[in-house]
């Protein structure tokens, strides 16, 4: 072999070697970016994941106060219609206590 052709294979040896030197550096940065991009999707699927509750209790609360301001309505209903039957109920039992003491009074006077 002469000294060109062994110049020559140390040349192409050398190349080599940087290539895999270079493979190396391109295999080390793809894994750092792959960490990099898994921990930036998981931060981000964190983000949306608090932003999604976030909104579910904001539409929970409204749909409980909403709830809430027609139960209120709904008692207040109730309410009332539950003094106007007592009013009633109270008026007939005056109504029937006066008959009552017309009654006894009548019986008193009769027996005289």
């Amino acid at each position: 072999m002469d000294a060109s052709s062994a110049q020559t294979i140390e040349r192409v040896m050398s190349l080599l070697g940087e290539m895999e030197t270079n493979l190396d550096d391109v295999r080390t940065r793809a894994e750092e970016g792959r960490q990099r991009l898994i921990s930036s999707a998981r931060d981000e699927g964190d983000r949306a994941k608090n932003a999604i509750l976030q909104e579910a209790s904001k539409i929970s609360e409204k749909k409980l106060r909403q709830i809430e301001i027609k139960a209120e309505a709904e008692a207040k209903k109730v309410l009332s219609k539950a003094d106007a039957d007592v009013k009633g109920l109270k008026k007939k039992a005056e109504n029937v206590f006066d008959d009552a003491v017309q009654i006894v009074v009548k019986s008193l006077l009769a027996l005289d």
